[in-house]
């Protein structure tokens, strides 16, 4: 036999083992079936060179090859193992993350699977197709790209255009021009939803197109994956989960929407797909569009540094002005809306015209409060109040860990008949505007409608709906042929949140909604509805001031050294015992860490985390911040040894979060 590498699809800390090989030559991507103590798992062929078998050893053999063929292409062990560095992540539960979730199991392929086709033709570009001509803009931004990407070596290139202005069009030149080089191109979404839409612009032109995400059924989604390999498919179009999709031949990354928080994996495996997708570029050698009208502030700056190119389609295609955006002033005797904007909404009405209004909070109310004694229901096994819904079941929703109970129609302290139902959500929302506006069509499009949300949105976009009311999902990427008015709500909320990018994030936001209304009728107006119109930030949103905003924060992170003026790190340390938790924090006292000859670095905390109890742990975090990741992995990998010997005690962890209050 000989020695081979093989990584285990687990999350063993040394992630590669090694193993006798008996049959042929191993292959690298190759599935097998290995021995791991007594259990049997699936691991993959990672190298067949330079593999020493350890003296005084006997090699366990590879029990099986599951499969004829790699099923993960070599090309991607690159970015793979960097996103394993990068992340602190082990790299068997990356590749594990990455590959579909019916082949992590030590099973061979079903049959139909099993051989790949000799002629291993690309989808071709379609003869024939009816696109629309290029602006100028549109035409001088591609000429500037070509002039970048013809030398085939690594470019990343920001596309600043406002909303309505084209930039899918500009990606089907793009994407055309990679397959017209041999060439395959993966497009990168923000959302599950935007994929049918993005998918759609393509179909006409090329008959290669593949998608995954994590809605297909697993037959699906490896169906997927083997006609990518096999190389039928020479686009794929979607979201997180198709970033490592195994595309062999790859010339092209497009990240659409790149300042969208949805690219930041939050559960289980914390990593950034939008910059990862930079890296990997780079690895390749090829080009990557990072796509927006409201880029991040980080590409913003280097684009401005010359680290990054920057191509700007500064007028929308149909010739329509970007709508105004006005502000309202909230009081607290106003129900919903100010009066002034519950008139236009019965104008919009009267003319035909369609309405999109923005509350970023799902369910029916926030809170369900006793008017006797005071009391609010909280999740029994987390620190936040219980969500009322009222749609499907009335029920209380803990938003955090999900848990679910009947709504009490007392209260179960003093058992006060009367609970109020406080605050404002999408589903009081679209009952209110039921009861404002009686026969008028009103569609509700949030997490909780994932069931008919794409049925939803394609009626309203067709002009069936006059009203849509939902959260941040309403303001992306659609294309709404008659709606003329725009109005967010809950801004100020998102402004006063504890976080180094909520005041941008809040601008993203609302600026993404302004650009789905008034693109193909006049007279698009957005009314932003806050109780501080004061602020300077509305100053710079009635201006459209993108520029000058993102100016002053900089200037505030590089006076606090946040990204992009240093590396990153949030530590959470948990415990099911809060008394065991705070002495464990008292002995480590991670805080007064040195690390003599690593550089300098900070360490803030230990405080209690935003939600202090989730999933019935108690939770506390320490901010890291320092000029490099090397010493960011230092402070963690010590973190890690320093933790170890507290029994129960959790640590978590995030490099370079993109917000401080999701984790």
């Amino acid at each position: 036999m000989i020695p081979v590498n093989i990584l285990p699809l687990t999350g063993l800390p040394s992630p590669f083992l090694t193993y006798g090989w008996s049959e042929g030559v191993p292959v690298p991507g190759t599935r097998v079936r290995i021995p791991l103590g007594k259990r049997e798992v699936a691991g993959l062929v990672w190298t067949q060179d330079s593999v020493i078998s350890p003296s005084g050893f006997s090699l366990k053999p590879v029990l099986e090859v599951l499969d004829p063929f790699p099923l993960m292409p070599p090309e991607l062990f690159p970015i793979l193992s960097f996103t394993s560095w990068f992340y602190r992540i082990p790299l068997g539960l990356v590749l594990r993350g990455a590959l579909p979730p019916s082949t992590t199991k030590p099973v061979p392929l079903p049959k139909r699977f099993r051989t790949l086709p000799e002629d291993r033709t690309t989808g071709n570009i379609l003869p024939e197709n009816d696109l629309p001509d290029l602006t100028d803009d549109q035409s001088s931004a591609l000429e500037t790209w070509r002039s970048l990407a013809k030398d085939e070596t690594f470019s990343s290139t920001v596309l600043r255009g406002v909303t309505g202005s084209g930039k899918t069009r500009l990606y089907q030149e793009m994407v055309m021009d990679t397959l017209s080089r041999g060439k395959q191109a993966l497009i990168l979404t923000p959302e599950i939803a935007l994929v049918p839409q993005m998918e759609q612009s393509f179909s006409g032109i090329l008959d290669g197109v593949a998608t995954i995400h994590s809605q297909i059924s697993p037959s699906k989604r490896l169906d997927s994956w083997i006609s990518i390999l096999n190389g039928k498919k020479s686009l794929v179009i979607g979201p997180r989960s198709s970033f490592f999709a195994p595309l062999t031949r790859l010339g092209l990354i497009i990240v659409d929407e790149e300042h969208d928080p949805a690219y930041q994996s939050y559960e289980g495996l914390a990593f950034n797909v939008r910059n990862l997708a930079i890296k990997h570029a780079q690895n390749l050698k090829i080009p990557i569009i990072l796509g927006s009208a409201t880029p991040l502030a980080e590409s913003f700056y280097y684009s401005h540094t010359g680290k990054y190119h920057c191509l700007h389609l500064p007028r929308r295609v149909h010739a329509q002005p970007l709508p105004p955006i006005l502000l309202a002033r909230q009081t607290r005797s106003d129900q919903f809306v100010p009066p002034a904007v519950s008139n236009e909404i019965r104008t919009n009405l009267d003319r035909g015209e369609q309405t999109i209004i923005l509350l970023n909070r799902r369910g029916y109310a926030p809170f369900l409060r006793c008017v006797s004694c005071g009391f609010s229901v909280s999740c029994r096994r987390c620190s936040v109040h219980m969500v009322l819904h009222k749609k499907p079941d009335r029920l209380l929703v803990c938003h955090t860990c999900g848990d679910r109970s009947p709504a009490p129609a007392q209260c179960p302290q003093c058992g006060g008949n009367l609970m109020a139902e406080e605050g404002m959500a999408t589903q009081k929302a679209e009952e209110w505007l039921r009861l404002k506006f009686p026969g008028s069509r009103i569609e509700r499009m949030d997490q909780d409608r994932t069931d008919q949300k794409t049925n939803a949105l394609g009626e309203f976009q067709r002009g069936e709906g006059d009203i849509l009311i939902g959260t941040q999902m309403i303001a992306k990427g659609h294309d709404f042929k008659k709606v003329t008015l725009g109005i967010v709500l809950e801004t100020d909320r998102a402004m006063a949140l504890p976080d180094y990018r909520g005041e941008e994030r809040a601008f993203q936001l609302v600026l993404q909604l302004a650009g789905r209304v008034g693109r193909h009728l006049d007279g698009g107006r957005v009314h932003v509805v806050t109780r501080t119109p004061e602020l300077p930030f509305y100053a710079f949103l009635g201006r459209y001031d993108w520029e000058g905003f993102l100016q002053k924060t900089l200037k505030e992170r590089q006076s606090l050294g946040y990204p992009p003026f240093g590396r990153m790190a949030l530590l959470t340390i948990s415990d099911r015992s809060e008394s065991q938790l705070i002495d464990a924090l008292h002995k480590a006292s991670l805080e007064q860490l040195q690390l003599p000859g690593r550089g300098p670095f900070t360490i803030m905390g230990p405080v209690p985390a935003p939600i202090y109890r989730a999933r019935l742990l108690y939770r506390f975090q320490y901010l890291v911040k320092a000029p490099s990741i090397e010493t960011i992995h230092t402070v963690l990998d010590t973190a890690l040894r320093t933790f170890a010997p507290f029994k129960g005690v959790r640590v978590d962890w995030a490099v370079d979060p993109p917000d401080l209050l999701s984790f």
